[in-house]
């Protein structure tokens, strides 16, 4: 978008096409150093001293390595700004695509576990099984699980997704032609398994959690409060 013509055209708009310049310049960039700066930070501050006991430290973890890693793909793909076109390219397009689906299933589910790991220390009526489930080998083999699960269920991208020619000097990565059926029905699976069953099981979770901690409050206040009573009548 030329500014100087915006600017003299359109002035009203020449605040909007400001913004979206700035915002495609600066905005990932900014984003893609200060994401991986903390995560870093994350990774260093987990593997430290007691931290990398707790069974929820390999699921925090392997979610600051993916982030990290989606956000590299993000960078790649904003280069095009710069005139460095690494996304619609034949191999830089089935690699990125397939680095962020991955990215972002292993992200979802080490949230769903972690969760589920927390829920299950939490409750008093697990307690005798959770100090044998809930351990930091257990979340390391299960983060592990989520990393080969993922890498074998999206190998099927680099058979699926090229780049096309719309016309010359013109390249789009999407998925080939002949595969649009197959992606759509592998779309709809994995909205599922990927997006629908981990919410519903951390909703859930979260709930049975909520409701356990509000019924120990409860019963706390209720003891209290006999306790106060019976102190009150001792006293009368």
């Amino acid at each position: 978008m030329n500014m100087t013509l915006v600017r003299l055209k359109e002035p009203h708009l020449y605040w909007l096409a400001t913004s979206v310049h700035n915002l495609k310049w600066y905005y990932t960039p900014t984003l893609v150093g200060v994401g991986t700066f903390f995560n870093f930070l994350s990774i260093h501050t987990f593997m430290r001293g007691r931290l990398k006991q707790y069974s929820c430290t390999p699921y925090l973890v392997t979610l600051a390595i993916v982030d990290t890693i989606f956000l590299l793909t993000f960078f790649v793909a904003w280069l095009h700004v710069l005139g460095i076109d690494a996304y619609n390219i034949g191999g830089g397009c089935q690699a990125i695509t397939f680095a962020s689906s991955v990215c972002s299933f292993i992200s979802l589910w080490c949230t769903t576990f972690a969760v589920i790991d927390r829920t299950v220390l939490t409750h008093q009526s697990t307690t005798h099984y959770s100090k044998q489930i809930c351990t930091s080998v257990t979340s390391t083999l299960i983060a592990m699980m989520c990393v080969a699960v993922s890498l074998v269920v999206y190998l099927n991208i680099s058979l699926l997704y090229g780049v096309v020619h719309i016309q010359p000097g013109l390249s789009f990565c999407m998925p080939l032609s002949s595969n649009i059926k197959t992606v759509l029905i592998l779309g709809h699976a994995d909205a599922v398994w990927n997006f629908g069953i981990p919410y519903v099981l951390m909703t859930i979770f979260i709930i049975w959690n909520c409701r356990y901690v509000l019924g120990v409050n409860t019963s706390f206040l209720c003891k209290h409060k006999v306790i106060t009573n019976i102190k009150d009548t001792s006293y009368a």
